[in-house]
């Protein structure tokens, strides 16, 4: 008899906010779907209200606890390209 197993939004094992189902019959997984955008944040909105760099940083910092340093690097190197900011050879290594 075919049964379907839900899992999420929220559950311990997921990192982040994502409905997954996974369809079986007996012991055989038949199909898994998954759909992810079931939360909003509004992250750009805070964004665009804040207007201030370092609030923004520490905002995208928190989009994702695991990896928190990505997201913060794919928000600054674009930034600092679009104001034209140099950034020194000594913050670049580090």
């Amino acid at each position: 008899m075919p049964y379907t197993i839900h899992i999420g939004p929220y559950h311990p094992a997921l990192e982040e906010p994502y409905k997954l189902s996974v369809h079986c019959a007996a012991d055989t997984v038949q199909e898994a779907s998954i759909e992810i955008g079931v939360t909003c944040r509004a992250i750009e909105l805070l964004l665009v209200q804040s207007r201030e760099w370092v609030p923004a940083v520490t905002l995208i910092e928190r989009v994702c606890g695991i990896c928190s340093n990505v997201h913060a690097m794919t928000f600054c190197r674009p930034a600092e390209q679009i104001a034209g900011i140099e950034v020194p050879a000594r913050a670049q290594y580090i």
